[in-house]
């Protein structure tokens, strides 16, 4: 069945306990589908701790008889070759040492290391991957155990951009020096450029004096939307290709406070602002409250309660992204563009049961203002269900009745520290969970709980407290402590006697108290050792980040130890301390604990002091901008160093997030740590591991026309900063009214690195903003608008007019229109008109105050018109037997337009003539998808075969069928199934009509002298055969279809299916044209000149529609089949007419008729 059970098995016959060495164990059963695979099991009195990093190895030897350290003790190290690595013995600390002479990859590297021999009592083994349940990221670290030898810290000016658009990139290079950086000795780079998916191309970029590399991408304005990739081997930026419109407003939402506590209230202010630096007001707003619950987490502690979610299988259901609704409504700004509203948080039953977590409540406003495009923000706050939270630590997760257990209790405030006395209550339950079936077949699982036992009591002033329960019964438990709207629940699992008990503490980790979160340079950090084992223990203490930076060791007392560690710039920006003891538990067994600790050192002497000043801050569109970046260290003396400068439309950034780190975080955020674990007693055979679950502006006398509108502004990747620490520039800006956002971004040569942003604000007095679609349609009437914003503090009176040729409107004599506009204002002017049929049109808005003017085009520029039309096409042929002339008249309705048409006439001096003009190659179908492949494969089969035969000089087409065919031959290649067919896509289950479809090619290709393994070819045979049905199984007109196909695959590959053939010829009123011609073509093979075959073309004779373009074969509507059209079925009826050779006078018409019909 699907129990479990526990056997202890003794390892000899004799049950005495086996001599040190490594023994090899195997499970055999006859019931079994398969034996295990066998087990290899170490016996050791010596316990050797191993850690390596990439560029060193540490072993710690430890006696677990006596408790102490093995010195003087001889060490092999292994690799996975057998080969020794290392020799030599331990120090007085039991400690032996030893550097790799190069950084390795200890994902691809494992070592194991010796000491003594098998047989004798100094006997001690260890592997580099023995740290099960020990590792870093089971404590919730960063790890990475490979060897990167180098960094590279790619950006580009702006996360997102349009087709046709210019991407600008900068790169920064630098060699990893131990735990720093250093300049790189390469003189180049190659970088790999990937356009949607594909690599396009890679390029090798020089590197400058302060190892950069800069350059750019000009996308196509055909340019497909989606995601692209820079990239480089230690390296990598995303951008985004989008046919985005900008917003205009911009919208700053926030909240009084970021955490607050169930039932108070909170308040909510926005402020609306156009990009050009004016209020949005009086614009309409819609609003939406939603609530989502999120989790609060003590290290080691359960928190919270239980509920049933944890049953839910992968992708159950669950509420909306954006949480449940809580509250909606509508509103406006007012006249300074802001808007503030305040609520109540209630204590909301989110997922139908008690509050016991906190849940992020977030706003979500939109505006829309009289454009019609809306713009929207999210601000949150998180709202918990109590003023502190429980958390509660068993000292087993698995338990055996009448065995107490203990369970730690811990109160904490929001900031996770100790919450004081607090008066609790306990409930101790024997729990069964029921499960009922919905309405819609969903599943609800239902807890019954029995008490078991209660208890009221408080914590200290720590917050901390202790309880014991004692389960007299199997089954599984729950404990639920309670007190002041705050609750924890915890599971117990209890079995029977003789079962087996988890160890007393779970996964064996012990948890390191630093005096602080953050240090500096120079500080000196002290950590608090827990000791569990209340004889002491040996503890070996390593500083560790890139490799083992040094080690102490110490005999712990029972009550645990402090540790005090020198932190310098070169622990920037984080180091991590690792804790191993070695001791023995309350029953005399020998055991471990472990612990790691994340050291945060700011990266003081590696942040640069970086500053960016624009001026002026406010200018008119156009103007001129100068720049100034200063650049230093820590105590403000200057720097020179290498910087970016992107000068960027604030509005594009608003629409994505930022696609690269910053750059003190991408050289100096938390680094991963590199050093492996390996521990003998972490895979001890006694040990459970607990897994847990996954549960002001100038200029406007110039009337001038903006049109010159970018959204990157500037672009400059190398400004050298000079001794002062010094760098100018300056440029004009283009057209754009809004706010510019400079970023600046550089590095030393000593890796020093700094950014800083900056923003200045080109706007107008008096402005006018297009209120246009993205395209026009052809005939359509419609309505163009502007909005004219008055940004003086006095009312203006402003002509404003439209021109542009392309758009009639309605009353061309309102192209100029007068409007009133209040001070601080704006007003939304109109026309109406019907769009001309032309290719673009080319709009100017404006409006004149006086003094005050402005004039623009569309941010797009001039806007495509479209034509909604059907292309239609009508074709005729004929034949000229004889010097003469013929008549054909062409005649169109009045309603189409004849200056978009056109009428070819080709003449061919025969039918054959015509047939190979129309050769050419159908290139591969990028997707790779089966059925594509063979729609390619069989045409270019028969196109080079054609060549072949005919022996035309088309070396072009020739070269370009040579390259393609063997491709499509690797594909399906790749793509045949075990069973010898293929499948609609690759890995589809076998499908019989594609594989006889296949099988066919393959034939064809041989035929033209194409190489075809003959393994494809006998596998695809042997799939049809033993799928092959007898024809009395058969019902269904499209079923006699397909199994014709399959005759006449098979018959094509030498498989003699005559019989079956000959049976379902007699079938022939329920097949169509195309599987009768296919029929046709395998009978004749098998036997020339039967009566099957000559009925067969009798009836495809009789079936045949003449037309003046020729004969053609059409099949019954609602017959299943991908070949169910009328130029397919024409095609291979002509075919078979062609292998035949019966019917001389339908042959030149069926050809006449494909040709007519060639697209």
């Amino acid at each position: 069945g699907d129990d479990k059970y526990t056997v202890n098995l003794p390892l000899n016959q004799s049950g005495k306990a086996l001599a040190p060495g490594l023994y090899r164990y195997q499970i055999y059963s006859q019931e079994l589908p398969y034996n295990p695979s066998p087990y290899l099991v170490a016996v050791s009195n010596i316990h050797l701790t191993m850690k390596t990093s990439p560029e060193n190895l540490l072993i710690w030897a430890v006696d677990l008889r006596s408790g102490e350290v093995v010195p003087d003790a001889e060490v092999k190290v292994y690799n996975t070759g057998g080969e020794v690595f290392f020799s030599g013995t331990t120090n007085q600390e039991g400690i032996f040492q030893a550097d790799f002479p190069a950084a390795l990859d200890l994902y691809n590297n494992v070592f194991y290391a010796i000491t003594g021999e098998a047989g004798q009592e100094d006997f001690g083994i260890t592997a580099s991957n023995w740290g099960f349940g020990s590792e870093p990221y089971e404590f919730g670290l960063r790890s990475n155990y490979g060897a990167p030898k180098s960094q590279t810290y790619i950006y580009t000016d702006r996360p997102i951009y349009q087709p046709g658009q210019t991407v600008y990139y900068r790169l920064i290079h630098r060699d990893r020096d131990g735990a720093g950086y250093a300049l790189p000795e390469q003189q180049s780079i190659p970088l790999t450029i990937h356009l949607h998916g594909k690599e396009e191309k890679i390029i090798n970029l020089p590197l400058s004096e302060y190892g950069t590399a800069q350059g750019e991408i000009q996308l196509s304005t055909q340019a497909e939307p989606g995601f692209y990739r820079l990239e480089t081997e230690n390296g990598m930026v995303y951008f985004q290709v989008a046919n985005y419109r900008k917003p205009e407003i911009e919208l700053e939402l926030n909240m009084d406070q970021d955490e607050t506590l169930i039932g108070e209230e909170f308040q909510a202010e926005l402020d609306a602002r156009y990009y050009f630096d004016a209020p949005a007001s009086d614009v309409q707003l819609s609003w939406t409250l939603r609530a989502e619950p999120t989790s609060f987490r003590i290290p080691g502690y359960q928190v919270g309660e239980l509920g049933s979610n944890w049953f839910d299988y992968p992708g159950a259901y669950s509420p909306s992204i954006w949480g449940t609704r809580i509250d909606s409504g509508e509103d406006q700004t007012n006249a300074n563009g802001e808007w503030s509203i305040e609520q109540i948080l209630t204590n909301i039953d989110i997922y139908d049961r008690e509050v016991t977590l906190p849940a992020n409540y977030s706003l979500e406003v939109t505006a829309q203002d009289e454009t019609g495009f809306q713009v929207t923000n999210r601000s949150a706050i998180l709202v918990h269900p109590s003023d502190f939270y429980l958390g509660v630590k068993p000292s087993v997760w698995v338990t055996v009745a009448d065995q107490a257990v203990d369970f730690e209790i811990l109160a904490v405030d929001w900031e996770k520290e100790p919450n004081g006395i607090k008066t609790l209550s306990a409930e101790f339950y024997k729990v069964v969970w029921q499960y009922e079936v919905g309405e819609i077949g969903e599943i609800d699982y239902i807890r019954e709980k029995e008490l078991v036992a209660e208890q009221s009591f408080s914590t200290n002033l720590n917050g901390e407290a202790e309880l014991t329960f004692s389960p007299t019964e199997p089954g599984t438990y729950q404990l639920d402590i309670f007190g002041d709207g705050a609750r924890t629940e915890v599971t117990l699992w209890v079995g029977g006697p003789g079962t087996t008990a988890w160890p007393t503490q779970t996964n064996q980790k012990i948890t390191l108290i630093a005096d602080q979160d953050l240090y500096k340079p120079g500080d000196e950090a002290t950590i608090f050792i827990p000791n569990p084992f209340p004889d002491g223990a040996q503890a070996l203490v390593t500083v560790e980040r890139h490799k083992v930076i040094s080690y102490e060791t110490y005999s712990i007392s029972s009550s645990g130890q402090e540790v005090t560690i020198p932190l310098s710039d070169a622990n920037a920006p984080n180091v991590y301390l690792a804790v191993t003891l070695i001791g023995q538990d309350s029953e005399g067994r020998s055991s471990f604990r472990q612990g790691y600790i994340n050291l945060l050192v700011e990266p003081v002497d590696k942040v640069l002091q970086v500053e960016v000043i624009g001026e002026p801050e406010r200018l008119g569109p156009g103007e001129e901008v100068q720049f100034t970046l200063r650049v230093a260290d820590r105590n403000g003396e200057p720097l020179e160093g290498e910087f970016s400068l992107a000068v960027v439309d604030k509005a594009v950034l608003a629409l994505t997030e930022p696609n690269s780190p910053r750059i003190e975080e991408a050289f100096y955020g938390i680094q991963p740590i590199a050093v492996r674990m390996g521990l003998p007693l972490g895979m001890h055979a006694g040990r459970l591991v607990w897994v847990p679950g996954g549960m002001g502006g100038g200029g406007d006398a110039d009337y001038s026309v903006r049109d010159q509108f970018e959204d990157t502004g500037y672009w400059q990747a190398n400004i050298v900063t000079d001794e002062d620490g010094l760098a100018q520039v300056v440029f004009n800006l283009p057209d754009n009214l809004t706010t510019w956002q400079a970023d600046a971004r550089g590095i030393t040569k000593q890796s020093q690195v700094g950014e800083a942003t900056a923003e200045v604000v080109t706007t107008k007095n008096l402005l006018i903003r297009p209120v246009t679609p993205r395209f026009l349609v052809a005939g359509d009437h419609l309505a163009l608008a502007a909005v004219i914003h008055n940004n003086t503090g006095i009312k203006l009176t402003a002509d404003v007019s439209l021109q542009g040729a392309g758009i009639q409107l309605d009353i061309p004599e309102f192209s100029t229109q007068t409007v009133e506009i209040p001070a601080e204002g704006r007003v939304r002017v109109e026309w109406w008109g019907t769009v001309e049929d032309v290719d673009e049109v080319d709009l100017i808005f404006a409006a004149d105050a006086g003094f005050y003017q402005d004039a623009v085009k569309p941010y797009q520029g001039p806007l495509p018109v479209l034509r909604y039309i059907a292309p239609y096409s009508y074709a005729t042929s004929g034949l000229l037997d004889q010097a003469g002339q013929k008549l054909e008249i062409v005649s169109l309705p009045k309603s189409y337009d004849p200056s978009d048409g056109a009428l070819d006439i080709e003449l061919s001096p025969s039918l054959a003539a015509a047939v190979l003009k129309a050769l050419d190659a159908l290139e591969e179908d990028q997707h790779y998808s089966v059925v594509a492949q063979m729609f390619h494969f069989l045409p270019n089969t028969i196109t080079y075969q054609t060549l072949q035969e005919v022996n035309v000089d088309y070396p072009q087409l020739e070269n370009r069928l040579e390259n393609l065919i063997p491709e499509t031959l690797d594909v399906l290649d790749a793509a045949q199934n075990d069973d010898g067919g293929w499948g609609w896509w690759q890995d589809g289950a076998s499908d019989p009509e594609i594989s006889s479809y296949i099988l066919f090619g393959l034939i064809k290709a041989q035929e033209a002298g194409v190489f075809v393994e003959d393994l494809m070819i006998q596998q695809a045979r042997g799939y049809l055969l033993a799928t092959l049905p007898a024809l009395e199984m058969l019902s269904e007109p499209w079923q006699y279809n397909l199994l014709a196909l399959r005759y006449f695959a098979l018959n094509e590959a030498g498989t003699d299916v005559s019989s079956g053939m000959q049976a379902l010829a007699s079938l022939s009123s329920q097949l169509d044209p195309g599987s009768q011609a296919l029929l046709a073509i395998a009978l004749e093979k098998g036997q020339p000149g039967n009566d099957s075959t000559r009925s067969l073309l009798s009836n495809l004779a009789g079936t045949g529609i003449r037309t003046s373009t020729g004969i053609h074969w059409e099949n019954d509507e609602n017959r299943r089949s991908w070949m169910n059209n009328t130029t397919t079925t024409t095609a291979i009826v002509t075919y078979a007419l062609a292998r035949v050779e019966e019917a001389p006078d339908l042959y030149p018409e069926a050809v006449r008729y494909l040709v007519s019909t060639q697209t």
